[in-house]
């Protein structure tokens, strides 16, 4: 992963990539929270998955459908 993309973020920002591409397991806890990136799927925003995420340390920020390819967070 290119730490450009982390580049000039807020301090205490880390980023890493998984070498399989898929999503690795972290533990998120209230002095480490994790933020989660969604695309704009629709069967990603279910309210079982905000909750989860709300009760975990874990902040769901999405991007509208289509546009990823503009975007990339």
């Amino acid at each position: 992963m290119s730490q450009l993309l982390v580049k000039d973020g807020p301090k205490g920002t880390a980023g890493a990539a998984s070498v399989t591409g898929w999503t690795d397991y972290s533990k998120p806890t209230p002095d480490k929270p994790a933020v989660l990136l969604l695309n704009g799927r629709v069967s990603h925003k279910t309210l079982d998955a905000v909750e989860f995420c709300q009760s975990n340390n874990i902040t769901l920020l999405g991007v509208p459908p289509h546009t990823t390819h503009k975007l990339q967070p």
